[in-house]
């Protein structure tokens, strides 16, 4: 009777511990389905025309981005790093900063400073791909932007400015948004100083860039 009444009793405790062990996986498994997945996280690492000068921040393209993927029930997070006056030579050790944040995309605007001073676009080059690689090292997917100078500076010098933002798309095989032809040509999307896109600038970069950021989406 003591042997029927143990092997009973150890039946009964191994169908408890069963069910238990059962409930407990498929709790588990609701709980890791419903658990939110990650936000994308989208750097923008820039300079005077990144950040907005000149206009209410919140108007700058990197802002209006995140609206309009917002108001798409787009969710993203946009991280942005833009010092008015930066040069190039910032990018590398600015990008380590972003990379904290483990972006998962980073938008590169770097270089018109560079440009306005008549750096070499050798020594231009040289930094631009020197951020690229330190990004593409942590994982992180890169949109280059083009650049122009304004058509007050001398052709040559321009022409060798603008050629180099393509070539390096193409050696660090990061993606290419190009410069929109006839910006510094067009007074209505331009500040006053020449140098910087107003309000519906901004608006123009925005709806072009958003074009290729929701490719990635």
């Amino acid at each position: 009777i003591r042997k029927t009444s143990t092997n009973t009793s150890a039946k009964v405790y191994g169908m408890r511990e069963t069910i238990f062990i059962i409930c407990l996986c498929f709790f588990s498994e609701a709980a890791v389905s419903k658990a939110p997945s990650k936000l994308p996280v989208w750097a923008f690492l820039g300079d005077s025309i990144t950040s907005g000068y000149g206009i209410v921040q919140s108007e700058s393209f990197p802002e209006l981005i995140r609206k309009t993927l917002e108001a798409q029930g787009v969710k993203v997070k946009i991280i942005k790093s833009a010092i008015p006056g930066s040069t190039s030579a910032s990018g590398p050790s600015r990008v380590k900063w972003l990379l904290k944040s483990k972006p998962d995309w980073l938008v590169l605007q770097l270089g018109f400073n560079d440009g306005l001073r008549g750096v070499k676009v050798s020594a231009i080059k040289k930094n631009l791909i020197k951020t690229i690689k330190v990004a593409k090292a942590h994982k992180t997917k890169v949109i280059l932007i083009g650049l122009k100078l304004p058509i007050n500076y001398g052709k040559p010098y321009r022409d060798r400015f603008a050629k180099i933002f393509p070539q390096i798309a193409k050696e660090t095989k990061v993606e290419f948004f190009p410069f929109i032809d006839g910006f510094y040509t067009t007074p209505k999307y331009m500040q006053p100083d020449g140098w910087h896109p107003n309000k519906l600038g901004h608006t123009v970069i925005h709806s072009e860039l958003l074009k290729k950021i929701k490719s990635f989406i």
